[in-house]
């Protein structure tokens, strides 16, 4: 006979993801509902609660035993009535004034993870120290299921487009064509109705909710293939794609060139405080390539550096940054909600590509060369225990020469260990908080340089690994 017993529940850096059949389970959702809801009851005598879900086929059902849950504690729930992009969730607690928000998403990761995220009041991203305090108050046993679902629908949709819509200025878009693709995720809809509706000339592909068990909803180049081949294949100006829960963003040219998000970023910012459309500091991770630098001290304005994880840079928004920006798929508007939002930053971009007058191709190149943009990559290992020695070998290691013969420079262990290098390159070694894996990030001057140090990298790690 098996007994079910309760697992630890452990957020990252981006909420609650665990595999669906090992352990998402009803039980573990209710614990981990109970656990928001004692929270709050921390901070709050009541208030209302905006609760969402993405497309993942157990994401409806999840919501709506976190939404029962969320009521019986004696708070208002009102949930999405249609799968939505954790952005525009944000954007209604913002707007409802609400008390926090609750989005059932394993955003990038596989189809077959899902998760929970929490989103405090003011649409702040969760810091450790909130989901540490919600960690400790997940009860051991589920909450008794309430008999029945006392959540009131609301329509987050409807809402969201028509507030980003009565912000951008399309009117120099009109007739561009662009394609979109949302993944099966939770934006469908959402990025190409905000421009369709402004005259933008839009085909949104992979738009039925659902995602099927082959599916990653993570944008890299790899998986957007078919976005690529549209654009091509229609002579599209450019495509757009988010992941699972809308708030990544990637873009390709018509040339099927790919552009992450920090490309995105730097593009957005040029245009931004060239316009001064926005103002304020600007913010960037520690993984994210030094460009970002360069164009703070042509517009004279602060740079903040943050950890990895998107919510370091969400609480600087919410102070009051003009725009953040992340190696992997985050930008953040501050004048829009203080998290990062691909369908907010999609449809900007589209707006700035407009305003530029050039293909997004002679854009990038431009900024660029104004910004010394070098080269950049990023790469994963799987974790194992040779592994972990590796690293603890690097921390420990006094050597001040490697990565091919450069000199290190300085160390830098705020998040995992950063090289800088005496010809202005850099190295960054951190284990990822979603997923179990090292990642390794490389700045340098150009794809040569880029490629020794990587060759580096390997041939040290090669030693260690199996």
């Amino acid at each position: 006979m098996l007994f079910w017993r309760a697992s630890e529940v452990k957020f990252g850096t981006s909420g609650w993801r665990v595999d669906v059949k090992k352990e998402f389970t009803d039980k573990n959702v209710l614990r981990v509902a109970q656990g928001i809801a004692s929270f709050l009851k921390t901070q709050f005598q009541g208030g209302t609660v905006i609760i969402g879900f993405d497309a993942r086929p157990t994401s409806q059902h999840a919501a709506e035993l976190v939404s029962g849950i969320i009521a019986a504690n004696g708070f208002e729930a009102l949930m999405s009535d249609s799968p939505s992009p954790t952005p525009a969730i944000t954007k209604t607690v913002i707007d409802k004034n609400a008390i926090g928000g609750i989005e059932v998403t394993a955003s990038h990761n596989p189809s077959n993870y899902n998760g929970i995220k929490f989103i405090q009041k003011g649409g702040i991203p969760s810091l450790n120290e909130t989901t540490s305090q919600i960690e400790k108050l997940v009860p051991s046993s589920p909450p008794k299921q309430p008999q029945q679902q006392q959540a009131k629908p609301i329509n987050v949709r409807e809402e969201y487009i028509l507030a980003l819509s009565k912000k951008l200025d399309l009117s120099k878009a009109i007739g561009m064509h662009v394609v979109v693709d949302p993944m099966f995720g939770g934006a469908s809809g959402y990025l190409a109705q905000a421009l369709s509706t402004r005259g933008v000339n839009v085909d949104e592909i992979r738009n039925v909710h659902g995602m099927g068990a082959e599916l990653t909803p993570n944008p890299k180049k790899e998986n957007i293939a078919e976005l690529i081949s549209h654009v091509q294949q229609r002579g599209a100006d450019f495509g757009l794609a988010n992941d699972g829960d809308g708030d990544r963003i990637v873009a390709v040219d018509q040339k099927g060139n790919y552009y992450p998000s920090h490309m995105i970023g730097l593009i957005l910012a040029d245009y931004m405080y060239s316009n001064t459309i926005t103002k304020g500091p600007i913010v960037r991770s520690l993984a994210t390539p030094s460009a970002i630098d360069n164009l703070a001290k042509k517009y004279g304005i602060p740079l903040i550096e943050t950890n990895v994880g998107f919510k370091y840079l969400g609480a600087e928004l919410a102070k009051g940054a003009g725009i953040a920006v992340e190696e992997s798929g985050g930008v953040g508007l501050g004048w829009w909600i203080p998290d990062k939002d691909g369908v907010a930053a999609g449809a900007y971009l589209t707006q700035a590509i407009s305003n530029y007058g050039k293909p997004l191709d002679q854009i990038w190149q431009d900024l660029a060369k104004e910004y010394n943009y070098g080269a950049f990559t990023t790469y994963d290992f799987e974790i194992d225990d040779k592994l972990k020695t590796a690293i603890e070998f690097l921390y420990k290691d006094t050597a001040r020469e490697m990565f091919g013969g450069r000199k290190i420079a300085s160390r830098n262990y705020n998040d995992g260990i950063k090289f800088t290098l005496d010809d202005g390159s850099w190295v960054l070694i951190r284990k990822s908080n979603t997923e179990p894996q090292m990642r390794v990030y490389i700045e340098s001057k150009d794809a040569r340089a880029a490629t020794e140090i990587e060759g580096a990298v390997n041939r040290f790690f090669g030693e260690w690994l199996p």
